[in-house]
């Protein structure tokens, strides 16, 4: 019996011990939190244990608890309250990684979660249905590759033009030596006083142009399909790099002015070497010059698979429509072979026009490329 006091015995209140347990692992899987949060008077406990059944957009965070609550709300076990956000958080992430795929679920400060987009990575549009490199209407799809895609409006208008304005500058060179003969020529002069005198016809602009719409946009998009490209920087290639790993336009004007010059070569040797084989073989001398011409101009301005199958078609296409036009009574050659119509050497000539064409079509799509890049950092 303990002492007393005045006024009765006084009872001295034992303090109830609440066994904690001892060498028992944390309590971190969703069923065995639930399970003792059943039997837990703590509202925190039971709280966290609903939240895992519950979608991380309808969770409710329970609001904070004041100074007598906290002693009212003491978790009997301490562990799994402590391991129930953790718990809740890691059922969070993985259903919301399975229904939404393009959000990152973001735990704050309050325990609450919040949803924000995945940072998007500027993506090259290449163009599936219609033409590797190129936008356009038709079915898109983003891909990582070095040829960013460029209006093919754009490139065909650069093409049209530049070829229409060379293309009769190059077939003067035939009308000047009387190698063809059109059935309606058109004259001009480029110079007052007609120093320079230019032999063509009207369609002849148009036809050219169309050609270097297709060499020109076809070797681009080849390169953007197979993601191949002849690089030329300072070191391997310092004649015909711009430094960046592109064309410089002297390596594209000189390529040209080789295309000129193989123009030039056609018109100026068909009279003197008619009907004379090149020395020890029975080929004709004009066609073996054109084709060792042809052929270095092809291994000096492109070396590359698609460049050689751009001159290649190029060579076959461009007798096979003049074929048809000199069917149509449009013109005739003076010493024609094939097929009694157009002359052997032609071929080579044309040969010699895809890397001449090419390379100019790849310069003005880099150019094209750089101007719509400087627009996009302007906007920003």
């Amino acid at each position: 019996m303990p002492p007393s006091t005045a006024g009765g015995p006084t009872l001295v209140p034992q303090t109830q011990q609440v066994p904690q347990p001892t060498g028992r692992p944390p309590l971190l899987t969703p069923g065995t939190a639930g399970l003792a949060a059943l039997f837990s008077p703590s509202g925190d406990d039971l709280f966290a244990a609903c939240n895992m059944f519950i979608s991380p957009t309808d969770r409710v965070v329970a609001p904070p608890a004041t100074g007598a609550e906290k002693q009212l709300r003491a978790p009997l076990f301490p562990e799994t309250a402590a391991a129930a956000p953790e718990i809740v958080a890691g059922r969070a992430t993985s259903a919301t990684e399975e229904r939404r795929k393009d959000a990152q679920p973001a735990l704050s400060d309050d325990k609450s979660f919040s949803f924000r987009p995945k940072p998007t990575r500027l993506l090259k549009s290449t163009t599936v249905s219609f033409l590797p490199g190129y936008k356009g209407n038709s079915t898109t799809r983003n891909t990582q590759t070095t040829h960013p895609s460029i209006s093919l409006r754009d490139h065909a208008i650069v093409m049209f033009t530049s070829s229409a304005i060379l293309g009769p500058l190059l077939d003067n060179q035939h009308s000047q030596f009387n190698v063809l003969q059109y059935t309606y020529p058109v004259g001009f002069s480029l110079l007052p006083g007609g120093l320079v005198d230019v032999e063509t016809t009207w369609w002849t602009p148009l036809l050219f142009g169309v050609a270097g719409v297709i060499i020109g946009v076809g070797l681009n998009s080849l390169d953007s399909y197979f993601d191949l490209e002849r690089k030329f920087d300072d070191n391997a290639h310092a004649v015909g790099g711009d430094g960046g790993g592109g064309l410089s336009w002297s390596w594209v004007i000189l390529g040209i002015s080789a295309f000129v010059l193989q123009y030039w070569l056609s018109a100026v040797l068909e009279s003197p070497l008619l009907g004379v084989n090149f020395p020890g073989t029975s080929l004709p001398a004009e066609d073996v010059i054109l084709a060792i011409a042809a052929v270095g101009s092809f291994f000096i301005f492109d070396m590359t698979p698609q460049g050689f199958f751009i001159a290649a078609l190029t060579a076959v296409s461009g007798p096979a429509v003049e074929l048809l036009l000199i069917s149509q009574g449009l013109y005739h050659y003076a010493h024609p072979v094939l097929f009694n119509a157009v002359p052997t050497w032609i071929l080579w000539t044309y040969f010699a026009g895809g890397p001449a064409v090419g390379n100019l079509g790849r310069k003005t799509a880099q150019i094209l490329m750089k101007s719509y890049s400087s627009e996009i950092e302007k906007k920003r």
